[in-house]
């Protein structure tokens, strides 16, 4: 004996009604009707309820359907009101069987019975009992996707290969994603207005197996058309189609609309960012269409303030203030003015950036920098403008060239020396990450080499620097609320010898920004008045333990270690200063503000015993 199901109407839930939507959507045994709803007529008052009943679930397959069952049924969901009466409670628990049913069918059990025994009590609570009996799971042993319409160019839907489970548990979830992977294929290889348009199935109680056969409506085949944008007020058009990657007459595919919205809102420039094509098919000629894209837009603001603060205990408070200027011409140039002000460092940087330069995914970018520090490490006061080229090369990959000059005037304890520098850095990045300011999952990575020349005093020198970064992140658990992350650094100076090398481009660790517990740029090699003097190698690592506490706060238990050597290669002379921490988090809408506290456990007469830091950010 067989029997077959079909359903014409699709529809959708979320969690944790999917499973028994999906069995809707497979059509087994229709449902009409076994939705139950009571109208309140408007301003009448809901009795209080005359009948406590409990109630439970026996016999079910697995716990997760149990689960389920409990969280969808309203029999569970609603028990705590109670109900008027006893044929009220009735109703409840018959419309619930239909659905209990259902859901056992969308996890594969599709010979399923499901009774229910209500017992009432004269002093205390009804009991509810549904009786279960599952069956065994039905095996999926053929499900074909069929297209109504004869077109050359229509792709070969395979199921298996969209992840239907032939051949395994036709569970109802995976049959429903296999459909959207198949319309989705179809949107991708140029019919924009293919949809699912039908479902029917046949179940074999005898084998336990069921065939499945989900039909499509194709649509015809499209070709992008010309371009056109609305809300436009100060962008240019012919920057922003820079970004497109199709011509007119190639054929449509949905991914590179969607590739081209997300780049456009990347640019900044926009509140909102909508793509479209028409609602329903154009039309056009032997079975094919051109479809005009229409880009809608709402500009956001050109200028926009910015301010931030941290304080370190060895650096005591630190305010940062920057106004930023966004399209100055019409294609996102930009330039942006900032200035850090702190009891050991002074800092005022003027960048300019103008993206898509002479190619798409390349960047013009100019930055001049003036710092004053005197944070007991270095005594100095240095001006560094640089301009150079940075290309995107896949979304993950970019690299980059620039030219640098620097002038330094540098007190040491000798005497004031001056250094003039000028340099080509170059950069290779790669970065993929879920979430730019607080990541849970993903890798950057950073390798930098910059040659120098110039002259250090009196006596000219050459070097060159090779710094590589690198930071891992990965959730360990399914909500992303307990994140573990890593970060290193490495990096070397290739020199005659340390003198060679002006103090402001040695190599240092310690402080916030590297290995938190000690003071800024303390690690490594002292002078003989014990002052740091920095190196021409360093190492750093560092771990934290990212632990989301309800929806707010966080705490962070931290372990950094880090070396620095006078030697190019570290020769084991200086030893690794390590630390450990604790701090906490709070999430804000502009990103997490944590406080940090400190202690190294390699402390030293000129160390402190703890150290505090606050800033906005997590610290890598």
């Amino acid at each position: 004996m067989r029997f077959r199901f079909r359903l014409r109407a699709r529809h959708q839930l979320r969690a944790p009604l999917r499973g028994l939507c999906g069995a809707a959507l497979l059509g087994l045994i229709g449902c009409t009707g076994c939705f139950h709803h009571a109208v309140q007529p408007v301003g009448s008052t809901q009795p209080a309820p005359a009948l406590i009943y409990s109630a439970t679930v026996d016999g079910a397959p697995s716990a997760a359907v149990a689960d389920l069952a409990e969280r969808a049924l309203p029999t569970f969901r609603l028990r705590e009101r109670g109900v008027r009466n006893r044929s009220g409670l009735l109703r409840r628990v018959k419309h619930d069987e239909v659905r209990l049913a259902a859901l056992l069918r969308s996890h594969g059990y599709y010979g399923s019975l499901v009774n229910s025994d209500i017992s009432f009590a004269e002093d205390g609570p009804a009991r509810v009992r549904f009786l279960v009996h599952a069956g065994p799971v039905y095996t999926l042993t053929a499900h074909e996707l069929a297209l109504d319409s004869a077109i050359a160019d229509l792709p070969v839907l395979d199921a298996g290969s969209l992840g239907s489970p032939v051949g395994g548990a036709a569970r109802a979830s995976a049959i429903v994603q296999a459909e959207e992977a198949a319309v989705a294929t179809l949107q991708a290889e140029g019919f924009p207005y293919a949809a699912h348009s039908g479902r029917e199935g046949v179940a074999d109680p005898d084998t336990a197996t069921v065939t499945v056969t989900s039909t499509f409506a194709a649509g015809p085949f499209a070709v992008f058309g010309p371009l056109r944008f609305t809300g436009l007020e100060t962008v240019q058009e012919p920057y922003l189609s820079t970004y497109r990657s199709w011509d007119e007459g190639e054929r449509f595919d949905r991914r590179v609309l969607d590739a081209y919205q997300r780049r456009l809102m990347a640019t900044d420039l926009f509140r909102s960012v909508s793509v479209r094509i028409p609602d329903e098919a154009p039309p056009g000629r032997e079975g094919s269409v051109t479809l005009p894209v229409v880009v809608s837009v709402e500009e956001g603001l050109r200028r926009r303030i910015e301010a931030g603060a941290r304080y370190d205990t060895d650096l005591g408070p630190a305010m940062r203030a920057g106004w930023r200027h966004r399209n100055l011409f019409g294609a996102n140039e930009s330039v942006r003015l900032q200035v850090e002000i702190g009891r050991v460092q002074q800092d005022v940087t003027v960048d300019g950036r103008k993206p898509q330069f002479r190619r798409p995914g390349q960047v013009l970018a100019g930055q001049l920098r003036l710092t004053r520090t005197d944070d007991g490490v270095l005594n100095a006061r240095t001006a560094t403008g640089s301009v150079g080229l940075t290309r995107r090369l896949t979304p993950e990959w970019s690299v980059g060239l620039r030219g640098l000059v620097e002038f330094s005037a540098i007190d040491e304890a000798d005497g004031a020396v001056d250094a003039y520098l000028a340099g080509a850095p170059a950069t290779v990045t790669y970065g993929r990450t879920d979430r730019p300011l607080d990541p849970a999952a993903g890798l950057r990575l950073e390798l930098e080499a910059i040659p120098f020349a110039g002259r250090l005093g009196d006596a000219p020198t050459r070097f060159g620097t090779l710094v590589a970064r690198g930071s891992f992140y990965r959730a360990l658990d399914g909500e992303a609320r307990v994140v573990a992350a890593v970060r290193t650094r490495a990096g070397a100076v290739f020199a005659r010898d340390l003198d060679s090398v002006p103090a402001t481009r040695r190599l240092y660790a310690g402080g916030g920004g590297s290995v938190r517990g000690y003071a800024k740029a303390s690690i490594g090699p002292l002078d003989p008045d014990g002052t740091p003097s920095g190196g021409r190698s360093v190492l750093e690592a560092e771990a934290e333990l990212r632990i989301r506490i309800g929806e707010d706060f966080g705490v962070v238990p931290f372990l950094a270690a880090g070396l620095v050597s006078a030697d190019t290669v570290p020769d084991g002379a200086e030893p690794v200063r390590a630390a450990a921490g604790l701090g906490v988090r709070y999430f804000s809408r502009a990103g997490p503000i944590r406080l940090d506290l400190a202690v190294p456990l390699d402390a030293r007469p000129l160390d402190d015993p703890w150290a505090v830091y606050f800033s906005i950010g997590q610290a890598f």
